[in-house]
């Protein structure tokens, strides 16, 4: 008989870096254990009465937790991992058994974790991506039933040849070291000197070349993650600003996040002045009130530099370029207002540690919120810039946001 033990988290949790939440005993009970059952895998050391008890919460057992578990991923002849909410467990069993075995392990993934959260590749592992709002569904159901059975499959006929493992894969259990010969490094550059080198070139807006850096470090690098491809966009989009070029930069931005789930704010942050930009160049509504939506839930999941929230009270501020009903007006001005009080107040209380680049993004931020919420030029802090960029970037930002304040009250005859 074949054995199966299963690596996954139990109950309902959310997926990190959204607020999607997961059944994890539906994925369990709908797309996993069934398929098991119907291909006559058993559980590890288990009797007829408690042959399907493939889950750690399943097993009954007199020794403590943790020996159980070793002791399956050791002696399971397939071991199943769903990683979909990053379940700390999860990953260091999934670790292990690769540690300890170099074949049949599969894993599990819902497609938003893959969207949403930095990763190791997967690509050379046996893994099946489902779709959790769905996994009641009976298409659902079969479609990935179907993909696992074939897995399975491929685990029951594999040979000695056929490796899952990636620790197995390069060889490590079956060369000496002594024997691996070094790699040619005269050619090739840290991940850290290039992280440095892009971050450095988008300060000096060289951004064609920053986004060649980028684009290295996810193509060749394969390095996946979000901040990268935040400054990727960044850079891509800052190159050119096209309607063309633009809109090559979202749908990029697209390719690597999804923005209905993310909770990431410098990814709505980009998408929302993508679209700013774009309003600019077309006129067209729609773009300024995408602006204003990604900005306004980029704020609530802010970190500390309350980019969002300015940018949100700021954009709020220009829809005197689309309206005319002085009452619709009134209302987004006085929306932003409060907002922007509210957002220095809280800003009083936020516990941060940052470097000096952010702190000054930080302090800009706040006297751009002090403008909107008071009508008044002073600047509570003075902003020690740690780039030229930066200090131009913030200097025309307040001069544009002087002018929008302005004309919003005045169309909306507001005194």
């Amino acid at each position: 008989m074949i054995t199966c033990f299963v690596i996954m988290g139990f109950a309902t949790k959310k997926i990190p870096n959204t607020n999607i939440e997961v059944n994890l005993d539906d994925t369990y009970n709908y797309l996993i254990k069934p398929v098991l059952i119907d291909k006559g895998l058993v559980a590890v050391n288990s009797n007829e009465q408690h042959k399907h008890a493939y889950r750690c919460d399943e097993i009954f057992t007199t020794e403590a937790i943790n020996e159980t578990f070793i002791r399956n991923i050791y002696l399971a002849d397939i071991v199943i991992a769903d990683i979909t909410t990053l379940n700390q467990n999860a990953i260091y069993e999934l670790g292990m058994r690769h540690a300890m075995k170099p074949r049949s392990t599969i894993i599990l993934c819902d497609k938003n974790t893959l969207q949403n959260n930095s990763f190791f590749d997967l690509t050379f592992n046996p893994h099946i991506i489902y779709d959790s709002e769905k996994q009641r569904d009976i298409d659902e159901i079969n479609r990935v039933s179907e993909i696992l059975k074939n897995v399975i499959e491929i685990c029951e006929k594999a040979d000695d040849t056929y490796i899952d493992s990636p620790v197995f894969s390069y060889g490590i259990y079956n060369q000496a070291m002594s024997l691996v010969q070094p790699y040619d490094l005269s050619d090739t550059l840290s991940l850290r000197h290039l992280l440095n080198q892009g971050k450095n070139l988008i300060e000096t807006e060289q951004y064609d070349s920053a986004e060649k850096i980028y684009e290295k470090l996810i193509n060749e690098y394969r390095y996946d993650d979000v901040d990268v491809y935040c400054s990727y966009i960044l850079a891509m989009y800052k190159k050119e600003i096209s309607e063309k070029n633009l809109k090559k930069a979202f749908k990029m931005l697209q390719k690597y996040i999804n923005l209905e789930s993310t909770v990431c704010e410098n990814v709505l942050g980009i998408a929302a002045a993508i679209h700013l930009r774009l309003f600019e160049l077309t006129k067209q509504a729609n773009d300024l009130y995408l602006a204003i939506e990604y900005y306004r839930k980029g704020m609530y999941y802010e970190s500390g530099n309350l980019y969002c929230g300015k940018n949100y009270c700021s954009t709020l501020l220009k829809v005197y370029l689309i309206e005319k009903e002085p009452e619709i007006l009134k209302e987004y001005y006085y929306t932003a207002i409060h907002t922007a009080k509210i957002l220095l107040t809280q800003a009083q209380s936020l516990k941060r540690n940052v470097n000096a680049f952010d702190n000054a993004w930080f302090l800009a931020n706040q006297n751009s919120l002090f403008l909107i919420a008071t009508g008044l030029k002073n600047k509570v802090y003075n902003v020690h810039y740690q780039s030229q960029r930066q200090q131009v970037t913030v200097e025309e930002g307040m001069t544009t946001l002087y002018n929008d304040l302005e004309q919003i009250k005045k169309r909306a005859n507001i005194n």
